[in-house]
């Protein structure tokens, strides 16, 4: 069962395998084990948290981002939105270059075309070609996709 509580101590006590262990202890009067594989708890005190404590005594961290399992159903592994249009950004001018790389074409094809692309990876744009680099060779021509 999911408890939540706010830390008031955190103390290193000693290894078991590879693992580094912390006693922690909870404001609601709980307390346990943390296992860490690094030699930081890496937990703050004063700071609540939601937590498992099984009946050997170890505390398991609950993490509020983490969909569970394989990934299947995962909502964005707690990126920011900020994160998520960067990433698009990123594929869609990488893509971009990519497609024009063996081309000569100037700097706003490549920009302009990473613009389509960010539009249809975001969902904010249908997808629309991409403006022709004037030597017949644009993306409105389908016949000349590297695919």
């Amino acid at each position: 069962m999911e408890k939540k509580s706010k830390l008031i101590n955190v103390q290193a006590n000693g290894n078991w395998k590879e693992f580094y262990k912390f006693e922690l202890e909870f404001e609601n009067g709980e307390s346990g084990t943390l296992y860490r594989k690094t030699n930081e708890a890496k937990v703050t005190k004063g700071e609540e948290y939601t937590y498992t404590l099984n009946d050997k005594g170890s505390i398991k961290l609950v993490n509020p981002n983490y969909a569970g399992g394989n990934g299947a159903g995962n909502t964005g592994g707690g990126y920011s939105d900020n994160d998520k249009m960067r990433m698009a950004k990123s594929v869609a001018i990488k893509s971009a270059a990519i497609l024009h790389q063996s081309r000569t074409t100037s700097e706003s094809d490549v920009i302009s075309t990473a613009d389509v692309f960010y539009n249809y990876i975001t969902g904010t744009a249908p997808a629309k070609s991409a403006p022709s680099n004037g030597s017949g060779m644009g993306m409105a021509d389908k016949t000349d996709l590297p695919f």
